[in-house]
C-alpha cells in the first residue's frame, strides 16, 4: 500500500528541516514526499534542496512549484493532483510526524474505511488542544460520522486523516482556494460524504504552536472566510435536509455573528457580512432552536444600525 505525504512549503526555515526528515524516517517503507513549493519569500526550498540531496533512503521524493504565491489550499490541491498513492496524508511544513505515525494510521485500514483519523500532541503550549472525544475503533454509517463532527467530537485540520485516494477523487474532495480556515469547510464536506472512518487514539502528529502563524493573528480577512465558509456549508445542508444540521447551522452563523460584533469591524465590513449571512438564514425556523439561542436569533435579525455604535 503506498502513502504520499503532501507537504505545501511556504516560508517555513526554521522548522521544514524536521519536518521533511520526520517523514523520510518512517517506519513504513512505501512513501512519497509530496512537497509543493509556494513560492515563499525566505530560504526554505533551500533547506529543501540540501535535505533531499542527502537522502540516500528508498522513499520517493517529488517536488512540485507554483508560478507565483497561491496559498495552502492551492498548495493542497497541488499535492493531490499529482499524488500517486493509495492514501493521502497531509502534513504542515512546520509540524513533524512520530516515527511510526504512518504504520499506525496504515494499520487501521484493515477494515476498508474511506478515511483514518489519529491523535493530535500539541507542542508549545498547555493551553491549547484539539477535539478528539471519540472512542478507537470504526464508526460505521454517515450518519453517525457527521454526527460526531458536528458535535466536536474530532478536529476540522485536515492534517493527520489519512484518506483513501479514490475515494477522496470521486467526492472531489479539494479545498476552497481564495480563503482561510479550508479545513473547516473541507473537513466538513469530508464528514458529509464518508461512510466508514476509523480512530486511532495513539498520537500520530505532532502540532508546534506559533505565534506568528495563521491561526494565531485575527484580522477581519479571518470573518470574511469564515462568513464564505457557513455560507458554503448552508448550500450542502439544504441538500441533505436535515433537522439536525439546520440547527447546527444556525447555531454556527449566530455564534459567528456575535463574535464579529466583539472584534468590531467597520460599519460597511459589519453590513456586507450581516447581509450575507441574513440571506442564508431565510429557509430556517425558529422552533429548531434552543429557547437561548431563539434570543440571539432574534438580535440577529435586527437591522445593523442598531449596532453601528460599536464599529470602529
Amino acid at each position: 500500500m503506498k502513502i504520499s505525504i503532501i507537504i505545501p512549503i511556504y516560508n517555513v526555515a526554521p522548522y521544514v528541516e524536521r519536518c521533511l526528515y520526520s517523514a523520510l524516517n518512517q517506519s513504513y517503507e512505501d512513501i512519497e514526499l509530496v512537497l509543493v513549493d509556494d513560492c515563499g519569500t525566505d530560504n526554505s526550498m533551500n533547506i529543501v534542496s540540501e535535505v533531499v540531496e542527502k537522502y540516500v533512503g528508498n522513499k520517493k521524493i517529488s517536488l512540485f512549484k507554483h508560478e507565483h504565491n497561491l496559498g495552502l489550499s492551492a498548495a493542497r490541491n497541488t499535492g493531490i493532483k499529482n499524488a500517486t498513492g493509495d492514501y493521502l496524508l497531509f502534513l504542515d511544513s512546520d509540524d513533524e510526524i512520530p516515527l511510526n505515525a504512518v504504520e499506525l494510521l496504515l494499520e487501521a485500514t484493515n477494515e476498508n474505511p474511506d478515511f483514518v483519523i489519529g491523535n493530535i500532541k500539541v507542542l508549545g503550549s498547555d493551553k491549547f488542544s484539539f477535539y478528539f472525544s471519540i472512542p478507537s475503533g470504526v464508526i460505521q454509517g454517515n450518519e453517525l460520522i457527521l454526527d460526531s463532527f458536528i458535535k466536536d467530537k474530532w478536529y476540522s485540520m485536515a492534517v493527520n486523516k489519512l484518506i483513501k485516494k479514490e475515494f477522496l477523487l470521486n467526492h472531489h474532495l479539494f479545498f476552497k482556494e481564495g480563503i482561510l480556515h479550508e479545513d473547516e469547510l473541507w473537513s466538513f464536506v469530508l464528514a458529509t460524504k464518508a461512510n466508514k472512518m476509523s480512530v486511532v487514539k495513539d498520537y500520530t502528529y505532532h502540532y508546534y504552536i506559533r505565534n506568528d502563524s495563521i491561526t494565531g493573528k485575527i484580522s477581519i480577512r479571518n470573518y470574511e472566510s469564515n462568513a464564505i465558509i457557513l455560507c458554503e456549508k448552508k448550500k450542502i445542508i439544504d441538500e441533505i435536509n436535515s433537522v439536525d444540521l439546520h440547527s447546527y447551522m444556525i447555531e454556527k452563523i449566530v455564534d459567528f455573528y456575535y463574535s464579529l460584533l466583539v472584534f468590531r469591524p467597520s460599519y460597511n465590513k459589519l453590513v456586507c457580512m450581516h447581509s450575507l449571512l441574513k440571506e442564508n438564514m431565510n429557509t430556517f425556523h425558529l422552533k429548531d432552536l434552543s429557547a437561548s439561542y431563539k434570543v440571539k436569533y432574534l438580535l440577529f435579525r435586527l437591522p445593523c444600525i442598531f449596532f453601528k455604535f460599536i464599529c470602529r
